[in-house]
């Protein structure tokens, strides 16, 4: 190990003397091409561009010359600089994963296929697949996406059956459409949210408004594949990389996935593997 950059990182403090070991790459584990500046064949800081074959896009801004203090090497050190140096100095990287979204937009249509209408409605997915309230475990089948999903059998229609049930129910429309329904029914058109609830209640012929709608089995399925196609793209597009730049890719997509549980799962099982262990070596 050059010992000027040992004094380097040494005065900036990067590592405490009681942290794990500073880790190696093994060869071969990563695309070490990146390193390698093409013209002069010594080493230049990677630039990590984007491989068109992976759909997520897996961006690195680290400002490298600011991390390694690079303007502070004499001519000599920046010439003798090179992966072991990187290896021993690096902290962290500026990585960015895009979030499972980009499914959604126009050119991934073909991956939500036999869903490929729900091109540019991740919205509308994002709601169905993150988890509900205690109270609520069911939606209003009430957009025309939706109402397709129940068509196509993703979606399985509810009926609420107990008076608790019926008034959850209600109490999702706004207080203008529970009024229409009441007029249609010939009912008393109340003001208050709950009057009005309440003669909807005493009415047993079906009401004019959309369906409660639950996933059904063909849905989740569906689910589970697009899970599995965005975590396994960012596994594979990730191993390009490094490996001591994974835990900041893998933590960037727990980040995205925050919101939505079944995905922070899936991510959270790829993490506790620790995979990319199996790819470096001690190098103190």
């Amino acid at each position: 190990m050059p010992g000027f950059f040992k004094r380097l990182f040494s005065s900036r403090d990067k590592r405490s003397t009681d942290q794990d070991p500073l880790y190696s790459a093994i060869p071969g584990t990563f695309d070490a091409s990146v390193f390698i500046n093409p013209k002069t064949g010594k080493f230049q800081f990677p630039k990590y561009k984007h491989d068109p074959q992976f759909i997520v896009k897996i961006i690195d801004s680290t400002n490298y010359k600011e991390e390694y203090d690079w303007e502070d090497l004499d001519a000599r050190e920046k010439r003798e600089f090179g992966l072991t140096d990187f290896e021993f100095g690096f902290v962290s990287s500026d990585i960015e994963v895009e979030p499972i979204s980009i499914l959604f937009s126009k050119k991934n249509r073909a991956h939500l296929e036999p869903l490929g209408y729900l091109v540019e409605h991740w919205g509308v997915v994002e709601k169905l697949i993150s988890p509900l309230d205690d109270e609520q475990d069911w939606f209003i089948a009430d957009t025309p996406v939706l109402k397709r999903l129940v068509e196509d059998g993703y979606l399985l229609t509810w009926e609420p059956v107990t008076p608790e049930q019926r008034t959850l129910y209600l109490d999702t429309f706004p207080i203008p459409r529970l009024k229409e329904v009441c007029k249609k029914a010939g009912l008393k058109v109340a003001r208050r949210k709950q009057e009005l609830i309440e003669e909807l209640l005493a009415v047993d012929t079906p009401l004019d408004l959309p369906p409660a709608a639950v996933q059904g089995p063909l849905f989740y399925e569906w689910v589970e594949g697009l899970l599995d196609l965005y975590v396994t793209d960012i596994k594979r597009n990730a191993d390009r990389f490094h490996p001591l730049y994974l835990p900041d890719v893998w933590e960037m997509a727990v980040e995205n996935a925050e919101e939505i549980e079944p995905l922070r799962k899936r991510i959270m099982q790829v993490i506790d593997t620790k995979y990319w262990t199996r790819k470096l070596r001690p190098i103190r």
